[in-house]
C-alpha cells in the first residue's frame, strides 16, 4: 500500500491513520501470503520461499491499487491506535539521537 500512499501524497499521519482505521483489512490482506511462504519455509530450501514471495508480490501490488477497504460494522474494532506507540517511541528516538548531533 506504500504505492498508494505515495502515489496520493498523504503525510505519515494520514498513512497511519488510514491504517489504523482499517488495521483488521490490512491484518487479512497479507495474511494468506504470508502464511503460504511461511509454510514453504519451513518445508523446502530458502531460495523456493523467496521465488514464491517474488512471483506473488506483484499480484499483491495490483490488489492493493483496486482495494476498498470497508470499515469494520462492529465498534469495537472501527479504530485501534496501535501506530500510536510506535510514532510516540520514534519521535523520542529522533530527539534523543539529535542532542549527540
Amino acid at each position: 500500500f506504500e504505492y498508494i500512499f505515495s502515489y496520493k501524497t498523504w503525510t505519515s499521519k494520514e498513512r497511519m491513520s488510514y491504517v489504523e482505521r482499517h488495521w483488521i483489512y490490512f491484518l487479512g490482506f497479507g495474511a494468506p501470503c504470508s502464511g503460504l511462504c511461511a509454510l514453504v519455509a519451513r518445508e523446502a530450501p530458502q531460495f523456493l520461499d523467496t521465488a514464491l514471495f517474488s512471483c506473488l508480490f506483484p499480484f499483491l501490488i495490483l490488489m492493493a491499487i483496486r482495494a476498498v477497504p470497508v470499515r469494520p460494522k462492529a465498534r469495537g474494532l472501527q479504530y485501534f491506535p496501535f501506530l500510536g506507540l510506535v510514532d510516540h517511541l520514534t519521535a523520542s528516538a529522533v530527539k534523543m539521537g539529535s542532542r549527540f548531533l
